[in-house]
């Protein structure tokens, strides 16, 4: 069996019975941590937003709203 056959086999039989939800961390633009801004900008990336339910607030100051 190849790479390719395993390839092929995962894409045609996998599948998911769950949607994910918050699994990309919000965090202040300064901090380490968190994969979006406070403007669900991707940190390192240019012009790309996250807007659905993947992102979670993870700053207490940005669940408090300071």
């Amino acid at each position: 069996m190849t790479d390719a056959d395993i390839d092929d086999y995962i894409r045609r039989s996998a599948s998911s019975v769950f949607h994910p939800v918050g699994t990309a961390a919000m965090s202040c633009s300064s901090s380490k941590y968190g994969v979006v801004d406070q403007n669900l900008l991707v940190k390192g990336a240019d012009g790309l937003r996250i807007v659905d339910a993947s992102v979670f607030v993870s700053d207490a100051e940005l669940k408090m709203g300071k």
